[in-house]
């Protein structure tokens, strides 16, 4: 994914636990089971138009972990392999925060849209996201921000963040697994903002959740699927 981002010039960042565990584990948080990374949504279907010229062996759905009808929330997937990668859509709001730092009535607004937008899932919640964004296009306050789509609507609180375009852009690089990959350009304020102390490890650790799940192929062979489908998407011509 990173491959075909960075050959097409589409901006994304990692996200949640996978940003989390690239600052905190410089890779996967050990017990954690896929990656999560996020575009703005110009950038979400820039990549969807060319899932054609994929290789074979990469899927790409829509999100059905909830078994409800879920729009834009992608899921990439190596067939062989199992891992998958989230790829969770921003919108782009202008004005939608203060920079004195208090909350403005479109931030209040938006969180309330979370639960409005919950409730549609089922009923099409694209078409909630899009007729609220078009009642709420514009904040009130002075300082841009991308706001987690309502489309993940489903999103525990700490999730439903709306974060100032600077604490994104520019992108920088991190380590994640030894692959050095894209991540926000204040990822400590934001990771802060979505899980507080987030250097401090779960206070009920050794609970079964925390329990990695057996991995369907070796590292050694994750390596060689990986290498080989960069070299498959940097000989395409898009």
């Amino acid at each position: 994914v990173d491959a075909i981002a960075t050959k097409n010039n589409i901006p994304y960042w990692l996200d949640f636990g996978t940003l989390l565990g690239a600052v905190r584990h410089h890779g996967f948080i050990p017990w954690d089971g896929d990656v999560d990374i996020s575009m703005p949504r110009d950038a979400m279907n820039q990549f969807l138009a060319l899932q054609n010229s994929l290789p074979k062996s990469i899927a790409v759905t829509t999100d059905t972990t909830q078994n409800k009808e879920s729009d834009l929330v992608l899921r990439v997937c190596e067939k062989k392999s199992l891992i998958r990668i989230d790829i969770f859509p921003y919108d782009l709001i202008k004005r939608a925060l203060s920079s004195s730092g208090g909350e403005t009535e479109w931030a209040r607004a938006y969180k309330i849209a979370f639960d409005a937008a919950n409730i549609e899932r089922g009923r099409g919640v694209a078409a909630f996201r899009d007729k609220w964004l078009e009642s709420h296009p514009v904040g009130d306050g002075d300082v841009d921000a991308l706001a987690v789509g309502l489309d993940y609507a489903g999103a525990a609180p700490n999730y439903r963040n709306i974060y100032a375009t600077t604490s994104i852009f520019p992108l920088r690089k991190v380590d994640f697994e030894g692959c050095q990959l894209n991540a926000p350009a204040d990822s400590d304020g934001v990771l802060r903002q979505t899980y507080g102390d987030y250097m401090r490890f779960p206070a009920d650790l050794g609970n079964p959740k925390y329990v990695p799940s057996e991995p369907i192929v070796s590292t050694g062979e994750m390596r060689i699927i990986l290498d080989e489908l960069t070299r498959m998407v940097n000989e395409v011509s898009y």
